[in-house]
């Protein structure tokens, strides 16, 4: 014998399955983890210091999720800005530092040790030595972890952005996976 549902229990039960896409889907506020195969086990928004943001001359209020510039949908993407300077940092779990010289758009490439840590400084195709660099590190789990740093013009300063960066990554570093 078939049971009858009435059409307020199916209204209930299609708002319920709703809800519960709703609440399981919408999670925006938080990263995709590796788990998910959304993207990487490792989010540099929630895990550096608030304190070593600041420490390095970056406004931790600042911070932003960098998911749309990102290397590619496998990566978590994280920003802060300065005065002068702004710094994203990007996390992917199946590249290695050794990839950068691979990816479309970097030139310039160098072997560097940071803080005890061996990595790849490279620059953006587009960018003036000046004024951007980056640095690549392998992670222990085989990952990669990048940091760009971008420096706003100022003929009084004028250190090199690579400088900038070394010393910013030198601070860093001891978080990094």
């Amino acid at each position: 014998m078939r049971l009858r549902t009435s059409f307020a229990q199916r209204v209930l039960r299609v708002a319920l399955l709703i809800g519960c896409v709703a609440l399981a889907g919408c999670g925006a506020a938080t990263a995709p983890t590796a788990a998910s195969g959304a993207g990487p086990s490792w989010d540099p928004c929630a895990e550096i210091p608030d304190a070593m943001i600041g420490r390095v001359g970056l406004d931790p209020a600042s911070e932003r999720r960098d998911i749309a510039i990102a290397p590619g949908p496998k990566w978590a993407g994280c920003g802060w800005s300065g005065a002068s300077t702004a710094l994203r940092i990007f996390s992917a779990d199946r590249e290695s530092a050794r990839d950068v010289r691979e990816a479309p758009g970097a030139h310039d490439f160098a072997e560097v040790t940071v803080a005890g840590r061996a990595g790849v400084r490279y620059r953006p195709d587009y960018a003036d030595p000046t004024v951007d660099c980056g640095l690549a590190f392998t992670t222990a789990t085989g990952g990669q972890i990048r940091l760009r740093l971008d420096v706003r013009p100022d003929p009084a300063t004028a250190t090199p952005a690579c400088d900038l960066l070394t010393r910013t990554a030198e601070v860093l570093v001891p978080v990094l996976p």
